[in-house]
């Protein structure tokens, strides 16, 4: 017994739409697998910039002894003991 049209065509067309969705998830998992590599990046930088700034302010400390400095202005403040 053979299929009618309509059949044949419903059947083509949830054929259609499954592999539409298969090659969405793919470039979905693709997307995710890039994402964590961008934040893994990120997160390299980050670690990296802090390590620098650990080292600045070590630096500084050195040369002008223990101190606070505005995140703003700059300003070096030596620490009143």
């Amino acid at each position: 017994m053979e299929l009618t049209d309509k059949q044949k065509e419903k059947l083509s067309n949830m054929r259609s739409i499954e592999e539409k969705c298969t090659v969405a998830l793919g470039q979905i998992s693709i997307n995710r697998i890039n994402l964590r590599l961008q934040e893994d990046e990120v997160k390299d930088a980050l670690f990296e910039n802090a390590k620098k700034r650990q080292e600045l302010l070590a630096e500084i400390e050195e040369e002008l002894g223990p101190g606070t400095i505005d995140s703003q202005t700059f300003e070096f403040t030596p620490k009143q003991d």
